[in-house]
Formats: C-alpha cells, structure tokens, sequence
C-alpha cells in the first residue's frame, strides 16, 4: 500500500491529506494494548456489566 499525499488550497489555507497509508506494522506502537487477546477480555467485561 502506497502513501498517498494530496495538496491542495482553499483560499490561503493550505490542506495537506493523507490518502492511503498502512499502520499494521505500527499498531503494536500506537495501541501496544489492542491486541487479539486483550480485546476479547474487554469484550467480555463489557458483557458482564451490561448483564447487571
């Protein structure tokens, strides 16, 4: 997956977007907590609350 970088202006503002990018080799940096496992267990957390 390529980065894409679009530029544009709208009056003297100048916009910089990013179109595409990947992160999954950077996910375990930026959410070292989201992994498979830990996402299940708050799953089940959250079921267990609502149920009360």
């Amino acid at each position: 997956m390529n980065l894409k970088i679009v530029k544009s202006k709208i009056g003297n503002a100048k916009i910089t977007q990013i179109v595409e990018c990947d992160i999954n080799e950077a996910m375990p940096i930026i959410l070292p907590d989201a992994t498979p496992e830990e996402m299940k267990k708050n799953r089940m957390v959250r079921q267990t609350v609502q149920d009360r």
